[in-house]
């Protein structure tokens, strides 16, 4: 019930704070703020850094400090699953089930403590991590969402670590080479670039390093180790598309 007053408080800062700054800024009056304000993402931003303020200011929980820090930059609505709830975590907004979100912080909180440069990576680099039917990495959102299976968040802790640092590590790739090749490609960076075969081993090698210092069971080390980057191609015609994608069980 108290958590319930913070977002209360904090919502009527927001709205105060934007209409307040549109007007004295346009000269509008009271009544007639128009509808496409709301669009505008400039004023967005400025009324989430007061709320975050706000909320330092009452001492408000870590969680919700955390949640606008990770909306701060953003500057848009995060595309969750109303039918599951939000955890957070260090920055890090979870939307699962009870269980999932339970099992995810947990595996975020053996990376910050047994690998704490990686788990820097993780944070850099996955803003959301959302239970999906399939597990894939969206590195076009703002922050970058990681889709990460129910199946393989709940095989094991130590799976659901590896898996979510694989994934981050995608997502690293891609920006890297998205300003390496800006002039070519622009925002079209091919998927191959960052996600192909290349781009799957350098995953695989980054999750093999990870479970072996979290002290991962043996077979989940072997299973990985058989890896040889090609496992994403399911239909096996020689390239990663979005039918592999479709095709894939985990």
């Amino acid at each position: 019930a108290m958590h319930s007053l913070y977002w209360c408080a904090i919502s009527v800062v927001y709205h105060a704070y934007f209409i307040e700054s549109y007007q004295e800024k346009n000269g509008t009056n009271k009544n007639e703020t128009p509808e496409n304000t709301w669009n505008n993402q400039e004023l967005h931003s400025q009324s989430l850094k007061v709320q975050l303020s706000v909320l330092h200011d009452i001492q408000a929980p870590e969680y919700m400090i955390d949640y606008l820090n990770t909306l701060i930059g953003n500057n848009k609505v995060l595309p969750i699953d109303s039918k599951h709830q939000n955890s957070y975590f260090d920055g890090i907004v979870i939307n699962g089930s009870t269980k999932y979100n339970q099992q995810v912080i947990a595996a975020l909180k053996t990376l910050k403590k047994q690998v704490p440069l990686n788990y820097q990576e993780v944070k850099n680099n996955i803003g959301i991590i959302k239970q999906s039917e399939k597990s894939g990495m969206d590195v076009y959102n703002n922050p970058p969402i990681f889709n990460l299976s129910k199946k393989s968040a709940l095989y094991s802790l130590t799976f659901c670590a590896s898996s979510i640092i694989h994934d981050a590590h995608h997502s690293y790739l891609y920006k890297k080479y998205k300003n390496i090749y800006h002039e070519t490609y622009g925002n079209n960076l091919p998927y191959k670039i960052w996600a192909g075969f290349n781009g799957e081993l350098r995953a695989i090698e980054v999750q093999l390093s990870i479970m072996q210092a979290i002290n991962a069971p043996t077979i989940e080390i072997s299973n990985l180790k058989s890896a040889d980057g090609t496992h994403s191609d399911v239909n096996q015609d020689g390239k990663i598309t979005d039918e592999d994608y479709r095709l894939q069980d985990w």
